[in-house]
């Protein structure tokens, strides 16, 4: 193998990917290095298999918006490659598209493998040469080049290298924060990195007794203390250990970035579009309205039946009791339960099962036009390996096709 080239990209993750054949379609002489024996070994398992490639936002600020505060880095990029442009680019290398429910874009065939398989080929048509099996261990950037050595010893130069090898989601994917190691060395500054899109753990142990269950559209609300930190509106689901679905999954780095201290927890409103007063006038009227009626039966009408034990358990209101027999105390503590089921949280599930890295790569010393360091010229950076995630939903694909993109395209030829 020759050891020089135009580019190396460092990682076959989704920027990965992108920024290589991006690369060598201008012309660049391209080496993607990859340490697994694969390619896109995470966008296989990603949407359940399916892969959602991209979030049909197509509204740029309300786009932008979804990532937090960093989302203004990626003003330029999604201008540059955006969604609509991200998904005329699949289907025009031979991925059909079919957009589902919340602007979730999927391939028609609902098969991951599909993508990666097309993506390969597209590195094919631009050239570009792929080493499996190897990991960067330093980068030394001179005057003229950037010396690449590898965990073999072998050194190669380069004009340019792209760093994508993602953040520290799902390490069994190669995901195990090799980019940040990289960048400290390089003088590089790194953000605090946490799980993010992970189910968490509960103190309360009750949540066995309904796992499986699943809630939609409740309101859920995150507390340090007294103080109210977030609150978010979507689904959720009950398990062994917690609490997991797209709005726990959404809310959770705001979790863990708060763990310490104060206690933690998260308080459940089965009926947000209610307020307490309109709640307890139902109440009041369903109780009365069917008469010596079981308690137990009244409320399975109103809540998923599933749950209903547990809720008159925790509101310490015997199931078997005839509903028209429900006195004050009882009902105030049912609405209690109803719009304030609390959750104290413990943890997550940590990295291995967390769909995202919240922070990275400090985005003050990245040139957002281009994804060129402001340290050292030639060294670029993409994907999860920045400090950006956004929820769930593609949103997270549609950054790393974006980047990476911008950083392929701006490479220095010549």
């Amino acid at each position: 193998m020759n050891s020089f080239f135009d580019c190396i990209v460092v990682g076959g993750g989704p920027a990965g990917l992108i920024a290589a054949g991006q690369a060598g379609a201008r012309g660049a002489r391209v080496l993607l290095l990859e340490k697994n024996k694969e390619l896109g070994k995470k966008i296989k398992i990603t949407g359940h298999g399916r892969c959602n490639i991209v979030q049909a936002e197509f509204n740029l600020k309300t786009l932008v918006s979804s990532y937090g505060e960093n989302g203004k880095f990626l003003f330029s990029c999604f201008n540059n490659f955006g969604p609509k442009k991200i998904m005329e680019f699949f289907e025009d290398i031979g991925v059909a598209l079919k957009t589902e429910a919340n602007g979730r874009v999927f391939p028609s065939s609902d098969n991951a493998e599909e993508v990666v398989t097309v993506l390969i080929k597209y590195l094919r048509q631009n050239k570009v040469e792929i080493k499996y099996g190897v990991e960067v261990k330093d980068i030394v950037k001179n005057k003229s080049k950037i010396v690449v050595t590898l965990n073999n010893g072998d050194e190669i130069e380069t004009k340019n290298i792209i760093i994508a090898t993602g953040g520290l989601s799902y390490p069994v994917t190669g995901s195990t924060g090799d980019g940040f190691v990289l960048a400290e060395k390089i003088g590089h500054p790194v953000t605090k990195t946490i799980p993010a899109l992970v189910p968490l753990k509960t103190k309360e142990s009750w949540v066995k007794k309904i796992q499986g269950l699943s809630l939609s559209d409740i309101k859920v609300t995150l507390y340090k203390g007294k103080k109210k930190i977030k609150e978010a509106n979507g689904d959720i689901l009950f398990t062994h250990f917690g609490i997991t679905g797209p709005v726990i999954l959404n809310i959770s780095k705001f979790v863990l970035n708060n763990l310490g201290g104060e206690e933690v927890f998260l308080k459940i409103n089965f009926f947000p579009t209610l307020t307490q007063e309109q709640l307890e006038k139902k109440l009041i009227q369903d109780f009365h309205g069917f008469g010596k009626k079981l308690i137990k039966n009244v409320l399975g009408s109103i809540v998923q039946p599933k749950a209903v034990l547990l809720l008159l358990e925790l509101a310490k209101i015997n199931a078997d009791k005839p509903a028209n027999s429900i006195n004050k105390e009882e009902r105030k503590r049912l609405l209690e339960v109803l719009n304030s089921l609390k959750l104290t949280i413990l943890g997550s599930l940590g990295y291995e099962i967390a769909m995202a890295t919240s922070g990275g790569i400090d985005l003050k010393e990245i040139d957002p036009k281009t994804m060129q360091s402001k340290i050292h010229s030639g060294i670029y950076f993409a994907g999860e390996v920045l400090d950006i995630d956004g929820p769930t939903g593609g949103y997270n694909l549609t950054a790393a096709w974006s980047t990476g993109y911008s950083a392929g395209n701006n490479i220095t030829l010549g």
